[in-house]
């Protein structure tokens, strides 16, 4: 138990205090065994042979039981106190350990008994007849249970995946969406002749109330820098203070410093939250520039790299997607020409924020998730999720999916892991109850054979016993006897009986001799009475015949055939039972 335990505290990666918890489990389960041995003795008897029904059940069904109380009872709250248990999962991990400690030594306890038991003669002849079959079922029970665990997982791992890629899913098309709400938006901007920021507004307004996590949709026209003092002018009409701004990687802001083209925020909403933006121009920022280059020449939206947003207060991580756009120029000459040049739709969004609303909060909160772009290769950047999710062994557990995809030129991929509380309402009862159930089952089966088994010696016990008795008995008697027909011999006595009625004769020694017949001769009751002379063998034949009728007793005196004749006094008499006639006794 010691050695268990220490191998769980490392599996865990137990510090000292902890390890000196743990070591605790071992002294209860030595204090359970103590308690075992005692209750055997006030209950049982410690020289018990446990070869009868009582004494089997009070072990198996009480003493097991009650004294596994011990080591549960002690060992689940120090594990709680510890935090390796949930407090709410105490009864349950009670539960648990008392049940498989029971179910344990009812299991053991046969096994122990015929291959330890002592006196060795006691239990030698009941081993193959417990150990035998009992081996054979746990074998069974090994491999039953083994396929019942390998379905729970099975399972698990099917839901686990249903529910994974309803995330991962859930993931994709938020990206999908605001993909879908840039494409719109560009539209818009494409077919108008002259935008306001009030049109910008009222149409980007309801994508940002029903997809959470946007923190700005934006137009970005396209301003030369011979046109940048013109542009800021007319800015200025609508927002006072106007200036093309850049931004440092610290989101810092200061005016734009001389380019030969800018793309400042000309209309951002939501407004309010966002005024720190206003005529930023992201191109002075080398990502940036990339991504808007990349969307320029391929008319697709393009991604950023993620950084951290100049409106974020916290740390999560923003993206900034930018969709190359033909619109009216912004100046009035533009828009009485016609001209159309190239300007910047772009959106950001956090990434912690977008991801929480487009999941299910349920199963959010019970599977973790990690979102990291790819595009640097192994092992890529974190956008969303535990830090350090991005590494190899973020994915060791093993329940797991991965879902890739790519959002704006970016391969992205989602990870799920399941956390132990997910693991924990995936809990199936009926896995359990098999399980239970089957080892209930062989502890029954043991109890079973202990008992069938001790009867079994009982009654070989007793046989032996009563044939030894039975020997005694028939070697007594058979000295008896003798010394019977040496008695009779002596006193010139001799005696007959018959059995079965009038069927056969059994004849001492000293009868032959006193009628001169052989031993062949004299084979029934009819060859006893044609030993006398003719005129004596009618009476002797109506005593013989009455005596058939009834019991009783009956003398007579009869001559031999001898000469000169002997005359005999014969005493006969008859035994009867239930069933009629036993057997006729005489003496001579």
């Amino acid at each position: 138990s010691l050695a268990v335990q220490a191998l769980a505290g490392a599996a865990v990666g137990a510090t000292s205090p902890l390890v000196s918890v743990l070591a605790l489990a071992p002294v209860a389960a030595a204090l359970q065994a103590v308690l075992g041995a005692c209750l055997i003795d006030r209950f049982i008897g410690r020289k018990s042979a446990f070869d009868d029904t009582a004494s089997i059940l009070r072990l198996l069904a009480l003493i097991a039981p009650a004294s596994c109380l011990v080591s549960a009872t002690v060992s689940t709250p120090l594990l709680v106190q510890e935090g390796l248990i949930a407090r709410e999962d105490l009864f349950f991990n009670w539960w648990n350990w008392w049940l498989g400690d029971t179910l344990g030594v009812i299991i053991a306890t046969p096994l122990m008994l015929v291959l330890f038991g002592r006196p060795a003669a006691d239990w030698r002849s009941r081993r193959n007849a417990v150990a035998v079959p009992l081996l054979v079922a746990l074998a069974m029970l090994s491999i039953a249970f083994k396929q019942v665990i390998s379905w729970e997982e099975n399972r698990i791992h099917a839901q686990f995946e249903r529910d994974a890629h309803l995330l991962a899913t859930q993931v994709q098309r938020r990206f999908d969406a605001q993909i879908d709400m840039m494409l719109s938006i560009s539209g818009l901007i494409s077919n108008s002749n002259h935008l306001t920021r009030e049109a910008f507004e009222a149409f980007v307004s309801p994508w940002l109330h029903r997809y959470p996590g946007t923190q700005n949709f934006a137009w970005n026209p396209l301003v030369r820098n011979d046109e940048r003092e013109a542009f800021e002018a007319i800015m200025q009409e609508d927002t006072p203070g106007y200036r093309i701004l850049d931004r440092d990687l610290q989101g810092q802001t200061f005016p734009a410093a001389q380019a030969a083209r800018y793309y400042p925020i000309a209309f951002v909403e939501p407004r309010a939250t966002n005024l720190s933006v206003i005529g930023m121009s992201p191109y002075a920022l080398p990502a940036a520039a990339v991504a808007i280059e990349t969307s320029q020449r391929s008319g697709r939206p393009v991604a950023s790299d993620p950084f951290r947003l100049v409106q974020e207060r916290d740390d999560q991580r923003g993206m900034v997607v930018y969709l190359a756009t033909l619109a009216p120029g912004w100046n009035k000459a533009a828009a009485r020409t016609g001209e159309r040049r190239s300007g910047i739709v772009s959106a950001a969004f956090r990434m912690d924020d977008a991801i929480a609303s487009a999941l299910d909060p349920r199963l959010a909160a019970l599977i973790e998730l990690c979102l990291i772009d790819r595009s640097g290769g192994a092992p890529g950047t974190r956008l969303s999720g535990t830090p350090g999710c991005e590494g190899p062994g973020w994915l060791e557990r093993k329940v797991r999916h991965a879902h890739a995809f790519e959002f704006g030129e970016r391969p992205l991929e989602v990870l799920l892991r399941a956390t132990p509380a997910y693991l924990l309402s995936l809990r199936s009862w009926a896995a359990l109850g098999t399980v239970v159930v089957a080892l209930l089952a062989t502890a029954l089966l043991g109890a079973f054979l202990l008992i069938s088994s001790g009867n079994t010696r009982r009654i070989a016990a007793l046989v032996e016993r009563r044939t030894q008795e039975l020997e005694a008995t028939h070697a007594d008697l058979h000295d008896k006897q003798a010394a019977l027909n040496e008695a009779m011999r002596i006193a010139q006595m001799g005696s007959w009986e018959s059995f079965d009625g009038l069927r056969g004769l059994r004849c001492s020694h000293g009868l032959h001799g006193l009628l001169g017949r052989q031993q062949a001769e004299l084979s029934s009751i009819d060859d006893i009475v044609a030993s006398f002379r003719e005129d004596d063998q009618s009476a002797l034949r109506e005593i013989i015949d009455e005596l058939t009728q009834a019991a009783g007793l009956r003398t007579i005196d009869c001559r031999t055939l001898s000469e000169p004749p002997r005359v005999l006094h014969l005493q006969i008499e008859s035994e009867w039972s239930e069933h009629g006639l036993g057997r006729l006794r005489g003496i001579l």
